[in-house]
């Protein structure tokens, strides 16, 4: 009998899996990470030798091949227009969904990235989309050992293999956090990190000095390298770093970092108070643009060098628009001082003020005429007076507040001898109403229900949290969700804890 014909290539077509068998798992290896190698679409058989020259025709070609084994290309008369761009945008849909979806669950980064990995196997659109979304901000910072080991340097060491493996994955890295200390030691390991990644603009650099076994001259040479190795697009760096053991170790990272850090727009700080300061006198920060610190470890070093950090920060850091100190030990003196250099600038402040000068936001506030958020937070009561100083500036200075924020940490029990502020409040709404966004004031008495009223002048109003007195009249609740339509929620403690914030739309 005749044998059956046999179409060449047909078996070899049928055999190939239309996605990879493989299943990651989910505890050893990290997102970027499924297995002994790095991800790959299936091949095609070796009769196919279409190159598609788009996603589009990417789709097309695999829906055209013919029974007979071969390519045939699209046809543009059958093809509905803009095909490709459509099939692209349902595949960015799938990648945001999982995105969102996974982070509302627990907000953790791991489950929603094994997803991508698996989306990035079934087709090479997905793959590129998922890709982008996974490599874009890697943390190697608060590692879950229970689920990847001890040994963070083998993760990193993974996960750089993966960059050399597919250089395309390199461009998308735009966010890196790095951890130097016990788990990950190897320095030279994270300068070949950030040297294969081009377009990073984001670094966060965790040091611990203690845990690591090398000399700290010898560490402090490595972290300079490092800086020095990234990308010139780096200009938002993070430094935490632990153990202050020495404080002129620090002079060995900021010596020869001078290019790294003038370029940075943004520069936030959790280290001691020597590191800060030794950064500060070894370089100039012209375009720094926002200045965040936390409180320090060595409180007792702190007070010493007290005065002089915010005045060094304003000759270091001249065009600031946000300084967001984190310190409770704030020297208004000194606070007082670099507001004078930062006056043409300065659109927000956010400071702990504890001193016992009275009325300090009546002598900050007239030194910063362009301030357009204001937030401090203070031990002591806030006072009438600070709400009248507010006021006061602005009527007196071109109108830019567009959030106010004063809050306490006080004795929940309030002295019966507390002063209303309910018509200095309504004089404040009234200064700042065409500007104003949010208003958080803790004053330790309620104002009364009535004055509900006056926010119907603030239409850009977006949070309001004054503690109230009473149930306002429904009226003037409609008319407030009507004449402020963004607004978000009025605080009501009078009500159930379930209604305290009762929403714009209200019932």
């Amino acid at each position: 009998m005749p044998k059956p014909e046999v179409v060449p290539g047909r078996q070899r077509q049928e055999s190939v899996p239309h996605c990879p068998k493989r299943r990651f798992s989910q505890t050893a290896s990290p997102p970027w990470d499924p297995g002994p190698s790095p991800p790959m679409s299936p091949k095609r058989p070796r009769t196919t030798t279409y190159t598609p020259e788009s996603p589009t025709d990417s789709i097309q070609g695999e829906q055209s091949m013919s029974s007979q084994g071969g390519p045939v290309p699209p046809d543009p008369a059958r093809q509905p227009t803009k095909q490709g761009k459509f099939h692209t945008d349902i595949y960015l849909m799938i990648v945001d969904q999982v995105i969102e979806s996974g982070k509302q669950r627990d907000g953790s980064q791991s489950e929603w990235k094994e997803t991508l990995m698996s989306l990035a196997c079934t087709s090479r659109l997905l793959q590129g989309i998922a890709e982008d979304h996974i490599y874009r901000h890697p943390s190697f910072r608060q590692w879950n050992p229970t689920m990847f080991g001890n040994n963070l340097d083998h993760v990193v060491n993974r996960f750089l293999f993966a960059l050399w493996a597919r250089p395309s994955r390199r461009v998308s890295v735009r966010n890196l956090e790095l951890a130097y200390f016990a788990t990950c030691s190897n320095i030279e390991q994270l300068i070949d990190t950030v040297q294969v990644c081009p377009n990073l603009s984001h670094l966060t650099l965790e040091w611990a000095p203690r845990t690591l076994p090398t000399s700290l001259d010898e560490q402090a040479r490595g972290v300079a390298r490092l800086l020095n190795s990234c990308s010139k697009k780096v200009h938002h760096f993070t430094f935490v770093k632990y153990d202050d053991e020495r404080p002129g170790q620090v002079n060995e990272v900021s010596g020869g970092c001078s290019e790294f850090y003038e370029r940075l727009t943004s520069f936030m700080a959790a280290a001691p108070v020597s590191d800060l300061m030794a950064t500060l006198l070894n370089h100039r920060l012209p375009d720094l643009k926002y200045f965040r610190w936390e409180p320090p470890l060595d409180r007792q070093l702190y007070r010493l060098i007290n005065g002089k950090l915010l005045p060094e920060a304003s000759k270091t850091c001249p065009a600031l628009r946000t300084l967001d100190w984190g310190i409770r030990l704030l020297n208004l003196p000194s606070l007082l001082k670099a507001c004078e250099v930062w006056g043409p600038t300065l659109r927000s402040l956010r400071v702990h003020i504890n001193d016992p000068i009275p009325n300090p936001i009546s002598q900050i506030l007239p030194l910063l005429p362009r301030l357009e958020e204001l937030s401090v937070r203070t031990l002591h009561r806030i006072t009438q007076s600070d709400i009248q100083a507010i006021v006061h500036y602005a009527r007196s200075t071109p109108l830019h507040l567009q959030n106010i924020s004063l809050t306490s940490q006080t004795d929940p029990m309030r002295p019966p001898t507390l002063p209303r502020i309910d018509d200095d409040l309504a004089n404040l709404i009234d200064a700042v109403h065409p500007t104003l966004v949010s208003l958080h004031l803790e004053y330790d008495r309620p104002v009364k229900a009535k004055f509900i009223k006056h926010l119907v002048k603030a239409k850009r109003l977006h949070h309001f949290y004054v503690e109230i007195e009473g149930r306002p009249k429904d009226r003037h609740l409609q008319l407030v969700s009507r004449e402020c339509p963004r607004l978000k929620g009025i605080y009501f403690p009078s009500l159930s804890s379930a209604r305290s914030f009762v929403p714009a739309t209200l019932y």
